[in-house]
């Protein structure tokens, strides 16, 4: 069997920005893959959406564990290194 865990974050969070002379607030809700605390979301999103002020109001970490049987991994792997044995 081959397995692989990945960490999510599931976000939700408040942008705030100036339009103009109006200053606006819109609500997000984000899923970050291989984000496993709230700071390193917080870091992610000010670099999406520079300018803004970003203020996370929730942040749920989850682990998704996935896998596949041996023969299904040699029937959809690809194969990256190939070398020959001499």
């Amino acid at each position: 069997m081959v397995t692989r865990t990945t960490v999510y974050a599931d976000i939700t969070a408040e942008l705030i920005y100036k339009d103009g002379d109006n200053i606006v607030k819109d609500a997000i809700e984000e899923t970050i893959p291989k984000c496993d605390s709230k700071e390193k979301a917080e870091m992610i999103l000010e670099k999406e959406h520079k300018g803004k002020i970003v203020s996370i109001l929730t942040c749920e970490i989850r682990e998704e564990k996935r896998g596949m049987s041996d023969d299904d991994f040699f029937r959809y792997s690809h194969v990256i290194n190939p070398k020959d044995s001499e």
